[in-house]
């Protein structure tokens, strides 16, 4: 079934989600225990009575829970109830829970829930605050220790933290991403050193003001998932931090990855997380402003700071920009292309580059790489260590790449090995089934360049 939806497949409202979900089915579902009519049983807010309401208090009435000793619940609806353990004000968060806790977004309904994770919490002193447990189906809930050896699952006057809060006042740089599994994912993978990892409880759209002081003079790069709810939580930080991070970077991840944990899965590297955390890339590559949530921007243009072009070579090759080298057949391009990677590698091509050896990945659908690309680099005096050739593997051939469909690949590549610069000889080469004849295929072919 969807979302909120009954066996017809139209959406529940708030009187069918409650036939569905009797009081009885969700404190059995929250306790273990299954309550009869009028019979009392130990409130679900056990920390708010002096002795743990060890001499039962709370009882069920015409589908409603009663707490008779300290009020805690007062006829609370199934909805109310969630409120109040979850820390949810508002009816669609308290629905939404409701929703997710019994399969009505999705999981199969009355699916046995497993705990698959749980994640502490800490003050600055390694100190448990609270946890957040996982569940299969995919669920989570909030819990705090009650003292005495046991937990209270909700989250009242507890104070609320970043996921490894310790590692982040200790760290200069701290990369906030989306859910704690893909923080775990992150310190698994390697970070650059000064650098923490953080996320926020409960979610997206749940960031609060007192998270920013843990942040206050440090760079932060935030990788939000890839969609709309993540990119509207990272413009949502983004706001937040503003004057009080140092430095406040958006980053997406090379490729289709929803998120840091998927990306990992899908063959990301630890060299590769390093260099989008550097200096150069997040200057270059990051924003400040999620581009696609705020609608038009209009400027002026003497609001739009200059910026002088970076040269990879001087006045004819153009850093962050697609260059052509164009000529009539057998005229040297390949010539020039294989010498312009030679002076890269060595840092001694006239331009701002100069003194910096670079590297430069190849792509050549022409040339072999090892009887006519390797013996020309050498004779151009090439660092071979910094100059690669790029092919993919597709069905066990190895073979050339195909634009624009294999572009998210060859970036990755770039990401692992440093690279700054790629040749891609011939262009007309890699193009497979495009019609180059029509100017808007070629277009669209090399738009993702």
């Amino acid at each position: 079934m969807g979302e909120g939806s009954n066996q017809k497949g139209t959406l529940m409202n708030a009187n069918e989600i409650k036939t569905h979900v009797p009081i009885e089915r969700l404190i059995c579902e929250l306790t273990g225990v299954e309550p009869t009519h009028g019979k009392k049983f130990r409130c679900l807010l056990p920390g708010n009575h002096q002795n743990g309401d060890r001499k039962p208090s709370a009882s069920i009435h015409n589908g409603t829970l009663t707490c008779h000793s300290q009020s805690c619940f007062e006829a609370d609806d199934v909805f109310s109830v969630i409120g109040k353990l979850e820390n949810l004000s508002s009816f669609p968060e308290q629905k939404t829970k409701i929703e997710e806790m019994f399969g009505l977004n999705g999981s199969q309904p009355g699916q046995k829930k497993t705990v698959v994770a749980h994640y502490d919490y800490t003050n600055e002193n390694g100190e448990l605050l609270f946890q957040t447990v996982r569940y299969y189906p995919k669920n989570f809930r909030q819990r705090r220790p009650d003292g005495k050896g046991d937990w209270i699952w909700n989250l009242k006057d507890t104070r609320l933290v970043l996921f490894k809060l310790p590692e982040v006042l200790a760290a200069q740089h701290v990369l906030i991403l989306e859910g704690e599994k893909d923080v775990l994912a992150a310190y698994a993978l390697g970070l650059p050193v000064g650098w923490a990892c953080a996320t926020s409880p409960m979610g997206a759209g749940k960031w609060r003001d007192e998270y920013n002081k843990s942040l206050k003079g440090k760079t932060v790069a935030i990788v939000p998932d890839r969609d709309e709810v993540g990119q509207k939580h990272a413009w949502q930080i983004c706001q937040a931090l503003s004057g009080v991070a140092a430095k406040v970077y958006v980053l997406m991840l090379p490729g289709e990855a929803k998120d840091l944990s998927a990306w990992v899965e899908q063959g990301g590297m630890t060299e590769t997380l390093h260099y989008l955390l550097s200096d150069d890339w997040l200057e270059e590559h990051s924003s400040q402003q999620p581009n696609d949530l705020e609608g038009v921007v209009l400027k002026t243009f003497a609001d739009i700071k200059p910026e002088s072009a970076t040269w990879a070579w001087e006045g004819r090759i153009a850093a962050r920009a697609v260059n052509l080298i164009v000529g009539e057949p057998d005229k040297g391009k390949t010539s020039v292309a294989l010498a312009l990677a030679a002076e890269l590698s060595k840092g001694q091509l006239p331009g701002d580059w100069k003194g910096v050896p670079v590297h430069v990945v190849l792509a050549s659908s022409e040339d072999s790489p090892s009887t006519t690309l390797r013996p020309r680099l050498e004779m151009a005096g090439a660092d071979l260590s910094r100059v690669h050739v790029v092919t993919l593997r597709k069905d066990g051939v190895e073979g050339g790449i195909s634009i624009p469909e294999d572009l998210s690949q060859v970036e990755v590549a770039m990401l692992a090995c440093g690279a700054r610069v790629l040749i891609i000889d011939p262009v007309m080469g890699h193009l497979g089934n495009v019609d180059s004849y029509k100017d808007q295929n070629i277009r669209k072919a090399l738009g993702p360049l």
